[in-house]
């Protein structure tokens, strides 16, 4: 046997519906009376066929029952500072196993794509796959992103309440893999965030806030992507990132791929080679705010102490343009 196990937290005891479902994990049972003798009562109107338990809880007993992978969602109700005057654990049996003894991932369907996720907690994936029958195994292109993003997109607390939205998106309007992926992406505001935590501290060469240029070189974009790339171009650079942890973070592949571009890896270029390789990679993008940062960097050069950097930014920016004219 195997119980989904599910916190449920009323903010009145009356009420008949819990502000709050919370996902605790599974529980095993060796024996058929294990969960009487832990504290559980059989519910009433369990599935025919099918034995669901329950138990008033304190806090205490929630941390014990969660399991890791979902502590981080029960900590942001548990000290969220709201008063709930009823807490029920539920133990739900669950009904489909495969042969392995193992039962199917958290998912659902949102038009013809399969939804399904891992645990709660704020960076665990949620994984996107479209379902295409012309492809051999059924199964077609796919994205990932953190589970705090699809929260933030869906203004969701919980798991659950995620599950909940995504349900009703499907039932509202038929959603492509493409509406799905744009809809969910990482964008300004997570790029923000993360140039925000990374560059705290940091100083530029005039002893200015690091972020400052990263801010400008965004605000300078013409559109939400090229703003996102323009936050995101000194990331890889000068953080501890990869563009691994940027595909992780939901950002499209269009925005991973100028970031890439944009990135001077000096061990394998020089720059004149790398203003080259922005120049031909194709994507106007990378071009665009690679332009947008050697102005800021110009201005910033003949307002402060480091003039000798401002020829060597003027070179490149004239040689992208004469590039782009042709």
């Amino acid at each position: 046997m195997i119980y989904d196990l599910f916190a449920d937290f009323y903010v009145k005891s009356s009420d008949s519906q819990p502000k709050y479902t919370v996902l605790m994990g599974s529980y095993f049972p060796k024996t058929l009376n294990e969960m009487e003798g832990i504290g559980f009562n059989e519910t009433p109107d369990s599935t025919p066929g099918f034995l669901d338990y329950f138990m008033e809880a304190d806090e205490d007993m929630l941390q014990r029952f969660t399991q890791e992978g979902y502590t981080s969602e029960m900590a942001d109700i548990l000290y969220s500072g709201e008063d709930f005057e009823k807490v029920l654990i539920r133990a739900m049996e669950v009904e489909v196993i495969d042969d392995d003894g193992n039962y199917p991932p958290r998912a659902t369907m949102v038009g013809d794509v399969f939804v399904s996720f891992t645990t709660s907690e704020p960076m665990s994936p949620v994984w996107f796959e479209e379902q295409n029958p012309e492809h051999a195994t059924g199964a077609g292109p796919f994205f990932q992103v953190p589970i705090r993003t699809v929260k933030r997109r869906l203004h969701a607390t919980t798991l659950m309440e995620v599950m909940a939205k995504l349900n009703k998106m499907n039932k509202e309007k038929h959603w492509t893999f493409r509406q799905l992926r744009n809809f969910f992406a990482a964008g300004i505001d997570e790029a923000v965030s993360i140039i925000s935590y990374e560059f705290r501290g940091q100083k530029d060469l005039d002893g200015n806030p690091a972020i400052l240029h990263a801010m400008a070189v965004g605000m300078a974009g013409k559109n939400d992507k090229e703003k996102t790339v323009g936050f995101l171009h000194d990331l890889i650079e000068d953080c501890d990132w990869s563009i691994e942890d940027l595909r992780a973070e939901g950002f499209l592949d269009e925005v991973v791929d100028a970031v890439d571009i944009l990135t001077h890896r000096k061990d394998e270029d020089s720059y004149d080679e790398y203003i080259d390789k922005i120049v031909h990679s194709g994507s106007r993008m990378a071009i665009n705010v690679k332009i947008n940062d050697l102005k800021h960097n110009i201005e910033r050069g003949q307002k402060g102490r480091h003039k000798t950097l401002v020829k060597k930014h003027e070179d490149a920016l004239a040689k992208i343009f004469a590039e782009i004219k042709h």
